[in-house]
């Protein structure tokens, strides 16, 4: 909505009133009782202007580096948690109770040249198993790895943990601080 331009006229009796450019040309009453001719448009203009404060609601205050701020803890907030669901999913697909498999002792006793196709193929759909690359390299068997997959889970779940909360952190602050210097 726009606002009319205010204009001070001079009552023939020395008082101040406003008036605006749609009374141009009209005879008008004042509150003391006065009846006043206001001047044409032309004359009108030349009269002095009352300017009004208007009250500007302030803008959202940001600048480059609470920008760069709220970039990086966006990155950071994104990145932990990608990785966080990530080593939570293996968390929570770990088995819980995992029991020592029968395997035969002589079961890894041929050498892989000899093996036949068949066995060949069953070697490699045990080494498609979680974790079983590292079960043969260790010594140990995946039974005896599970507590500590877990334990290394939960460490690795508490530190992307942190990292969300310190991405959101930033990103939250930079936000309330702008926020607070508009008023």
């Amino acid at each position: 909505m726009a606002q009319s331009i205010k204009y001070s006229l001079t009552t023939p009796k020395g008082h101040f009133i406003e008036v605006d450019a749609s009374q141009a040309g009209e005879v008008i009453t004042t509150t003391s009782g006065e009846t006043v001719e206001v001047p044409t448009l032309r004359e009108l203009k030349k009269l002095p202007v009352i300017r009004e404060e208007i009250e500007v609601k302030k803008k959202f205050y940001w600048n480059t580096v609470m920008g760069i701020i709220f970039a990086w803890g966006m990155v950071i907030l994104l990145y932990h948690f990608s990785y966080g669901a990530y080593y939570g999913y293996y968390f929570y697909t770990l088995p819980t109770n995992v029991e020592k498999p029968d395997i035969p002792d002589d079961y890894f006793a041929n050498a892989i040249e000899d093996m036949p196709l068949e066995e060949i193929l069953e070697h490699w759909e045990e080494f498609q198993k979680p974790y079983a690359v590292s079960m043969y390299r260790t010594g140990e068997e995946f039974h005896q790895q599970v507590p500590r997959y877990r334990e290394f889970y939960i460490y690795q779940l508490i530190y992307y943990g942190m990292g969300c909360v310190v991405g959101l952190g930033m990103a939250v602050v930079t936000l309330l601080i702008g926020y607070a210097k508009r008023k």
